[in-house]
C-alpha cells in the first residue's frame, strides 16, 4: 500500500460463527510490537465472496491513520461476548 493512498485495509477471518454481528477493532503497528489500548481502532465489517473481512479505513485523506513507509502488522480484537480472540494478522508493507 503507498502512504499517500487512502483505502479500506481489509483482514479475512475464519470462525466457526459469523463473526460479523461482533464489534471489532484493528490496530496497526510496528511488525515488531505489540498493541497497547490507546492504538486501537474502531472497524467495521464486510463480506467479500463469502468470507468476513474486518475492515479500517486508513491513509491521509480521512482515514483513521496515517501510516508512514515501513513494515506493519495488523491486530484484531473482536468482542464476542464470553470469548475476546485477539489476533495477530500478517504483516504489510506502506512505500
Amino acid at each position: 500500500m503507498d502512504r499517500a493512498s487512502t483505502e479500506y485495509l481489509q483482514i479475512p477471518v475464519t470462525a466457526a460463527v459469523d463473526p460479523t454481528g461482533y464489534p471489532v477493532q484493528i490496530a496497526l503497528i510496528a511488525s515488531t510490537a505489540r498493541p497497547a489500548e490507546p492504538d486501537w481502532h474502531p472497524a467495521t465489517w464486510t463480506t467479500i465472496d463469502g468470507i468476513p473481512h474486518a475492515q479500517l479505513l486508513v491513509g491521509p485523506d480521512g482515514g483513521a491513520l496515517t501510516l508512514t513507509a515501513g513494515r506493519w502488522r495488523p491486530w484484531l480484537d473482536i468482542d464476542a461476548g464470553t470469548e475476546h480472540p485477539i489476533i495477530a494478522a500478517p504483516a504489510f508493507d506502506i512505500t
